[in-house]
């Protein structure tokens, strides 16, 4: 079963468009392409068909694949590369976390009324700092792609408001709830005098992860109920225009003065 959804899990094939919709979701990728573009992107994708590459989920998934087919030409995965980073956090958090317990092993010889603050600076170093690393750099990259879809007219203003404004609340939200149970870990082990380490310690390696899957409920919640009650998910300010059609409504509206003879 894992060889098969590593290895051969998906291949190559044409679908008719009227399969395709038949999905409860249907993924369209925005992109501003000329028409040599788009021939060469379908001439790309039936190339792709007579010879496909071997399905693997780690070098050469559907990512992959979609990416190099696009305007992009880029043979890439970047869900890849947010899972290695993903097991290198997990595997830091552990360090940290048996950092801290040897820490708490050898108090139990003799009266501790703190960490070692050798302790305390490995156990954040491996488990707070790449959580709000985390945070900051997934921010500021959803910020320039935004940006960029902005000046490429791919999305509205509206649309640029509320892809800010939700990510971040999600950094305020993820690091409230997940930089701020790591920095309070360490006494929470000490309040409970070591009674509950294991359940600790899972909350510690999950804590990002379960703020970040509450978080996107509670987004999904919000956007549905304004969708229905408001048919659209930003109130305040903003407009429906892309950046190119503001810039053509405010050239019309910019009044032309003319040579008074």
């Amino acid at each position: 079963v894992l060889m098969d959804c590593t290895m051969r899990k998906a291949r190559c094939d044409r679908v008719p468009l009227a399969d395709y919709g038949d999905m409860p979701h249907i993924f369209r990728m925005e992109e501003r392409l000329s028409e040599e573009q788009r021939e060469r992107i379908v001439h790309d994708a039936e190339k792709l068909i007579e010879n496909p590459r071997a399905y693997n989920v780690f070098c050469a998934n559907c990512e992959h694949t979609t990416n190099m087919v696009s305007g992009k030409q880029q043979f890439t995965s970047p869900e890849v590369h947010f899972f290695i980073w993903s097991l290198c956090r997990y595997g830091l958090t552990l360090l940290g976390l048996a950092t801290l317990h040897v820490v708490t092993m050898q108090c139990y010889s003799r009266y501790c009324l703190q960490y070692p603050l050798w302790a305390l600076a490995a156990y954040y170093t491996c488990t707070a700092l790449p959580v709000l690393a985390q945070i900051v750099v997934q921010y500021g990259r959803l910020a320039k792609t935004v940006y960029n879809g902005w000046k490429e007219s791919l999305m509205s203003r509206n649309d640029v408001y509320h892809l800010l404004l939700k990510e971040l609340c999600r950094a305020i939200f993820n690091g409230a709830l997940a930089f701020g149970f790591l920095l309070w870990a360490p006494d929470i082990l000490q309040f409970a005098n070591q009674r509950y380490p294991v359940r600790i310690s899972v909350a510690i390696v999950f804590a990002y992860l379960a703020s970040d899957a509450v978080f996107a409920l509670l987004a999904q919640v919000v956007t549905r109920i304004l969708l229905l009650k408001f048919g659209r998910f930003w109130l305040i300010g903003g407009s429906d225009h892309t950046w190119e059609e503001e810039q053509r409504l405010q050239a019309d509206a910019t009044p032309v003065k003319g040579k008074v003879d």
